[in-house]
């Protein structure tokens, strides 16, 4: 008898704590942005823009909130609300970009880079001096094997930014992806130069191929 109410309470212990649970979930800012994050991916633009709109509501300076929403406008022809949004979250945190896309740039999905690369160029439309908006896209566009693409976004960071170690140094990767070693080399050392660490097993491969023989490169 004992151990059925041991049981029982166990069992209610448990049921208290899921409801407490789902309503911090559904009543908070955080549980607000996921639901709308979740209904942006699967193409409820009107249901995200309202979940983000209560998020920010309770907690005005959440920039996941306003980068979502950004993306929510955009996907409906809404440039005009898109923008300042897309403005705000940058505002508030540089990265929220970066965090938004970390899941396609590390999947291996064909779908979820299609779509990261339509959001992220409509990002780029917004706001194309956005340098972090180049470095993201041109990640993706090497997972899918784009190469002209990404260093046409490179080159577009190093633009905005002439001081961006990052871009120089994935730049090279991209070189010496193509077999352009001479390019590889320079940006290399531009990014060692302006004190980036650059991995020196890539430096090895690169001293390796650039010594072959010219037919060899490849």
């Amino acid at each position: 008898m004992r151990k059925k109410r041991r049981v029982a309470g166990i069992a209610v212990a448990a049921l208290y704590i899921t409801i407490c649970l789902l309503a911090l979930y559904y009543g908070s800012p955080w549980g607000y942005v996921q639901k709308g994050a979740v209904a942006f991916r699967q193409d409820r633009p009107e249901e995200a823009v309202a979940c983000m709109t209560r998020a920010l509501a309770m907690n005005p300076d959440y920039s996941d909130a306003y980068f979502v929403r950004a993306l929510a406008y955009n996907s409906q022809g809404r440039r005009g609300q898109a923008v300042p949004d897309l403005n705000r979250a940058l505002s508030i945190r540089q990265n929220v970009a970066y965090d938004y896309f970390g899941k396609a740039l590390s999947d291996d999905g064909h779908t979820a880079y299609k779509r990261a690369l339509s959001e992220i160029t409509g990002i780029l439309e917004m706001k194309p001096d956005f340098a972090d908006g180049y470095l993201i896209r041109a990640e993706i566009l090497e997972k899918t094997g784009d190469f002209e693409g990404a260093l046409s976004d490179y080159d577009s960071v190093i633009g905005i930014e002439p001081r961006n170690r990052e871009a120089y140094f994935r730049r090279a990767q991209v070189y010496f992806h193509k077999a352009r070693y001479d390019r590889a080399w320079e940006d290399a050392h531009r990014a060692q130069a302006m004190g980036y660490e650059v991995d020196g097993a890539f430096l090895g491969e690169l001293e390796k191929m650039s010594a072959l023989p010219e037919g060899q490169k490849q």
